[in-house]
């Protein structure tokens, strides 16, 4: 679903209302709002699962989304933050993890180039 952002929302959605409080869920929910431009509310659900001490899956797929998310809102301090979680830990990074990292990069440099 990394391509059919429509597919990713509808059922993440159906997910979030199922399982609200599980972290992978409100991680996938945040994420795909994240990509929709709903910044505030996907980051709100993301700072669940966000734990600069705990490093795994959703720690990280969190960082990648928030950093975008920080970045999209013009707050580069702590875009950076997450960034550099992120690289400190990207040994961890699973594919589909850094898939994510990487498509968030470039979509973090092209708004950088159309500036």
């Amino acid at each position: 679903m990394l391509n059919n952002i429509t597919e990713a929302d509808h059922f993440s959605g159906l997910a979030i209302k199922a399982i609200p409080n599980e972290t992978y869920t409100r991680g996938t929910r945040g994420s795909v709002l994240v990509e929709k431009g709903a910044i505030n509310e996907g980051m709100n659900l993301l700072f669940h699962s966000m734990d600069f001490q705990f490093v795994n899956n959703a720690t990280l797929s969190s960082a990648v989304y928030l950093m975008l998310a920080y970045f999209i809102r013009g707050d580069v301090n702590e875009s950076d933050k997450y960034f550099r979680f992120i690289r400190t830990n990207e040994n961890r990074l699973d594919a589909d993890e850094r898939i994510l990292y990487e498509r968030s990069l470039k979509k973090m440099q092209r708004k950088e180039i159309a500036e």
